[in-house]
């Protein structure tokens, strides 16, 4: 699964918050169907605290469901098509290496993309918040109406 596809760069620079959580939910679902099945993740945000925290209260504790490289902006990871097997060639900065590996299949999450200008407009009508980004403001916990 590559990560962030589409974001992460100039011109989305944001994180679309949902794309990580979904990402552990398909890895798991998959493990459970196919227990042999091995997910890997490249995530272009890396290190990101929202995918620690998607991936952290997964099932994953007692049966390891997602592994996760990462890749920077920078060097977003390369898929090509070699004698019919799919080959991902990443960039891993730990390592400080590159990594080449074989996918039976490849997965892009993309992110969520705001309409800045129709948000905003509906934020001024609705008299709610919208952040940089376009995207609207949750209701503050303490402060929603009950």
């Amino acid at each position: 699964m590559i990560l962030c596809v589409g974001s992460r760069n100039t011109q989305r620079p944001y994180c679309s918050r949902v794309c990580c959580t979904e990402s552990v939910k398909n890895a798991l679902r998959l493990k459970e169907e196919n227990p042999q099945a091995k997910c890997d993740g490249a995530l272009q945000g890396y290190p990101d605290v929202r995918f620690q925290r998607a991936i952290l209260p997964a099932k994953s504790q007692d049966r390891p469901a997602y592994s996760l490289c990462g890749t920077s902006p920078q060097n977003p990871p390369l898929v090509t098509a070699d004698g019919g097997k799919l080959m991902i060639k990443y960039y891993e900065p730990l390592l400080d290496a590159a990594i080449t590996s074989e996918a039976d299949l490849v997965v892009l999450a993309s992110g969520n993309c705001a309409d800045i200008e129709d948000n905003r407009k509906t934020a001024q009508f609705y008299k709610v918040a919208v952040e940089s980004d376009g995207f609207f403001l949750e209701a503050h916990a303490k402060l929603k109406a009950g």
